[in-house]
C-alpha cells in the first residue's frame, strides 16, 4: 500500500481517504445506525410557508435550525438519511481541511476528519441535532472563504470580516465563533499585531449586544450557545467537548505550526506515504468499531423497537421484546399491541417478559405522561378516542406538532362528528412535507361527505366507540373495556384486552365464568393461555365435573399441568424449581402465575 500511495499526489491521496470514509460512514448509516433512529427520538417538525420561517428569523442561529428541521425530514427515510449524515460529515471534513491548510499553510490529511470522528459519535447517540453539522458547514465554509478571498485592504478586510460576524451571528447563532476564531488568529499572524488580532475577537461582542438590544428575541448567553455541541447534554460528553475545543485548538496551534516542523524534520524520517495509510486505515477503523457498538447497544434496540410500532412492523417488535435486557413498562405496552396485532396475545403473552404486570397492558396514567404517543395510539386502537385525544393535545404541547399527531387529532375530531375542528387540523397537515397529500385527500373526502365510506380503518374506529365517550380520572381497568363491550360486542380488541387483564391479574373466577364468550365471538378454539387458566382454576377450585373442563380444555393441557405440577413438588426449593421448570414451561400461564407474577407482588 505503501508503494501504491508513493506513486499518488497528495491531492489524489486525499480524495482517495475522503471518498473511503465517506462510503464507510454511508455503509455504516445503512446498515448499523440507521437514521429514522434519529428522526424518530427527535421527532422534527417542519411546516412550509412564511409563517414556520418568520418565527426562526428572530433568533440568533434560527435559520440554521430552519434549514435543520428541513433536512431532518429526510431523516425518515434510510437511503437519504444515510446520505445526508454521511454527507454532512464529510463536508465539515473538507472545509477542516482547507481551514487549516491556509492557517497552517502545510498539508494535512486524517487530521482534518477529527471533527467528522466526533460528530458521528455524537449521532451514534441519536440526540443530536442536524444543527450541529448544518451550523458547522456553514462556519467552516465562510471562514475558508474568507481566508482565502479576503481584501488585502486592512480596511476592507475588517469592514468584511464585521459584516460577515454579524450575519454569521444571525444565521448560525454560537456557531459562528469558529469563524470569528479563525480570522482572528490569520489577522494576528499575517500582521503580526495581537491588537488586530484581539479587535478581531471582540467584534463580535459588539453583535452580542446590539443584535439582542434592537433585532433578537433572546438573551446574550443563550444565543452564545446555540447550535453549538455544548448547547444540550448530547452524549457522549468526551465528543462534545471534543469538538466544541477542536477548532479553537487549531486556532492556537497556528503560532506553534512553524516550530513544530522544524523540530518534526529533524527528528522524524518516517515516510509520508506511511502516515497517510496508517491514518487512512485508523479513520475507518473508529468508523466501524464505533458503528458496530452503538448499532448493538441497548438503546439502539430500544429505538428500533418503538421505530418499529410507528411503522406497524409487528414482527421486529416480537424479535426484539424477547431480549430481556428490554423488558420495562414501555416495551411490554409495545409487545402486547404487537402480539394482538399478529393474533397471538392469548396465545404466547408469557412467552415474553411479563414484568410490568397490568400497566403493561395498559398504561397507568404515570406510564402514559413518559410517552403521550404511545398511549394515544392504544388507546384510539382500542377505541376510547377521548382518551387517545387527551395524550395526543399532551404530545403535541411538548413535542410539537408532528404530522402524525395532527392527523390523529384532526380524525379524532371528525370521528367526534366535528369536522370544522378536524379541518383546521388537517389543513395545518397540508403544509408538512409527509402529510400533504393525505391532508388534501382527507380535505376532499370531507367535502365529498364520503370519508367514513372510503376509510375502512376510520370506519371500524367508529364501530368500536361508546355510545358515550369519556375520559378516565383514575387509571384505566377491565371496567372501561367492560364498557367498550357493552357497546360493542365486536371490538375483539377490547375483548381480548380484558381476558388478558383477567389473566394477567389472575382473576381465574371470572374467566371460567365468561368462557362462553369466546364462542359466541365466533372464536373456533379457545387460545391457549385460557386454556391453561382454566386447567388451573378446576385445579385450585377442586371443579368436579371435568366433562365440562373437557368441553373446552384439550387433554394436552391436562396432561402437561400434571407434569408442571409433578416436578414442582419434586423440587421444594423454588429457586431451583424456577430453573428447571423454566426450559419447558417458561413460556406458560403457570409458570408466570406460580414464578413472576409473585416477584412482582
Amino acid at each position: 500500500m505503501n508503494f501504491f500511495c508513493s506513486k499518488l499526489s497528495y491531492r489524489h491521496k486525499i480524495w482517495i481517504q475522503d471518498v473511503l470514509s465517506f462510503l464507510v460512514l454511508l455503509f455504516i448509516f445503512l446498515f448499523c445506525l440507521h437514521p429514522p433512529l434519529l428522526y424518530e427520538l427527535q421527532q422534527p417538525v417542519f411546516f412550509k410557508g412564511g409563517d414556520f420561517l418568520k418565527e426562526h428569523l428572530v433568533l440568533p442561529g434560527g435559520l440554521v435550525d430552519y434549514l435543520s428541521a428541513f433536512f431532518s425530514q429526510g431523516l425518515e427515510y434510510p437511503l437519504l438519511g444515510a446520505f445526508l449524515l454521511a454527507g454532512m460529515i464529510w463536508l465539515i471534513s473538507l472545509f477542516t481541511r482547507k481551514t487549516i491548510q491556509i492557517l497552517w499553510k502545510v498539508e494535512v490529511h486524517t487530521l482534518h476528519w477529527i471533527p467528522g470522528l466526533l460528530l458521528f459519535f455524537l449521532y451514534a447517540g441519536y440526540e443530536a441535532p442536524l444543527s450541529l453539522a448544518i451550523g458547522a458547514i456553514i462556519v467552516l465554509m465562510c471562514a475558508w472563504l474568507f481566508l482565502r478571498w479576503a481584501p488585502k485592504s486592512v480596511g476592507l478586510r475588517a469592514g468584511l470580516y464585521t459584516l460577515g460576524s454579524g450575519l454569521l451571528y444571525w444565521f448560525c447563532g454560537g456557531a459562528f465563533l469558529f469563524f470569528v476564531i479563525f480570522c482572528a488568529v490569520r489577522e494576528w499572524i499575517e500582521s503580526k499585531s495581537p491588537v488586530k488580532g484581539l479587535i478581531y475577537l471582540l467584534i463580535p461582542a459588539v453583535w452580542s449586544i446590539i443584535g439582542p438590544a434592537f433585532f433578537f428575541l433572546v438573551f446574550p448567553g443563550k444565543a452564545w450557545v446555540n447550535n453549538l455541541p455544548i448547547e444540550s447534554s448530547y452524549p457522549p460528553a468526551f465528543a462534545r467537548w471534543g469538538m466544541f475545543l477542536f477548532f479553537p485548538l487549531v486556532g492556537l496551534f497556528s503560532f506553534l505550526i512553524t516550530p513544530f516542523l522544524r523540530f518534526q524534520k529533524k527528528r522524524f524520517n518516517f515516510a509520508r506515504s506511511s502516515f497517510f495509510a496508517v491514518g487512512t486505515v485508523l479513520t475507518i477503523l473508529v468508523f466501524c468499531v464505533v458503528g458496530l457498538i452503538a448499532s448493538q447497544s441497548h438503546y439502539t434496540k430500544r429505538l428500533t423497537l418503538f421505530r418499529a410500532a410507528e411503522e406497524n412492523d409487528w414482527e421486529t417488535i416480537l424479535r426484539l421484546g424477547r431480549d430481556p435486557s428490554l423488558a420495562n413498562p414501555h416495551t411490554c405496552v409495545q409487545v402486547n399491541r404487537a402480539l394482538w396485532h399478529t393474533g397471538r396475545l392469548l396465545d404466547s403473552a408469557f412467552s415474553y417478559p411479563q414484568t410490568a404486570g397490568l400497566v403493561g397492558l395498559l398504561p397507568d396514567k404515570a406510564l402514559c405522561l413518559e410517552d403521550q404517543e404511545a398511549a394515544s395510539d392504544l388507546f384510539f386502537e382500542l377505541g376510547l378516542i377521548s382518551e387517545s385525544l387527551h395524550w395526543g393535545i399532551e404530545y403535541m404541547e411538548i413535542v410539537g406538532k408532528t404530522p402524525k399527531i395532527l392527523d390523529r387529532i384532526g380524525v379524532i375530531y371528525f370521528l367526534k362528528g366535528d369536522t370544522e375542528t378536524a379541518k383546521m387540523f388537517w389543513n395545518k397537515l397540508k403544509y408538512t412535507l409527509q402529510g400533504n397529500r393525505k391532508a388534501i385527500k382527507r380535505l376532499r373526502a370531507v367535502k365529498e361527505k364520503d370519508l367514513l365510506e372510503k376509510n375502512e380503518s376510520f370506519r371500524k374506529i367508529s364501530n368500536f366507540m361508546p355510545e358515550s365517550d369519556f375520559i378516565t380520572q383514575v387509571n384505566l381497568t377491565d371496567r372501561e373495556l367492560s364498557i367498550l363491550l357493552r357497546g360493542n360486542p365486536e371490538n375483539r380488541m377490547a375483548f381480548e384486552y380484558w381476558v388478558a387483564y383477567q389473566l394477567i391479574e389472575g382473576n381465574l373466577g371470572s374467566l371460567w365464568t365468561n368462557i362462553d364468550w369466546f364462542r359466541v365471538r365466533g372464536y373456533k378454539r379457545i387460545p391457549r393461555h385460557v386454556q391453561e387458566a382454566l386447567v388451573l382454576y378446576a385445579y385450585l377450585s377442586k371443579l368436579e365435573r371435568l366433562d365440562l373442563l373437557k368441553s373446552y380444555v384439550d387433554d394436552t393441557y391436562l396432561r402437561r399441568f400434571s407434569e408442571f405440577q409433578q416436578k414442582l413438588l419434586r423440587q421444594p426449593n423454588k429457586s431451583l424449581a424456577r430453573e428447571e421448570l423454566k426450559k419447558e414451561f417458561g413460556d406458560t400461564y403457570w409458570y408466570y402465575l406460580r414464578f413472576k407474577k409473585q416477584d412482582k407482588s
